[in-house]
């Protein structure tokens, strides 16, 4: 996640795998947002995340950040933003803390849609199912 303010999307690594992405588009649209897939998906990120382990185990999860579409600056600037910091900082020493740069509401705000869909699910008896083109939805839980 990127410290650089709210964005208008959610981007979903690994868009269409499961309902979990449905779930998600109710709740970004309370916060005036709207779903993406990853404009970048040929880097492979799905298959290299933290959440790789549970799908290659049959649990639906979920990786989403706002990322593409800055409400303040729109798409350009955004992917701007995110080319710079991949080639800059990203697990390079360069990659530290600046208060007096950064601006965390976007993620403030990512993590309270985040929080709205583990409550809501937490909260019923549902489970998150693949969806039919998910290559993981034959694996048995």
């Amino acid at each position: 996640m990127l410290p650089i303010g709210r964005m208008k999307d959610v981007m979903v690594t690994g868009y269409g795998q499961s309902d979990l992405d449905d779930m998600l588009a109710a709740e970004a649209k309370k916060q005036d947002r709207y779903i993406t897939g990853d404009p970048n998906s040929q880097t492979g990120m799905y298959f290299r995340s933290d959440h790789f382990p549970f799908a290659k185990k049959g649990v639906p999860s979920l990786f989403a950040k706002g990322n593409v579409d800055s409400r303040e600056h729109g798409k350009e600037w955004a992917a701007r933003m995110e080319k710079d910091y991949i080639e800059y900082r990203y697990h390079r020493p360069s990659d530290n803390y600046e208060p007096d740069k950064w601006d965390l509401k976007g993620i403030a705000e990512d993590a309270k849609l985040a929080f709205s869909v583990g409550y809501r699910l937490a909260n019923s008896d549902y489970f998150p199912t693949w969806k039919s083109a998910s290559e993981f939805k034959s694996i048995i839980r």
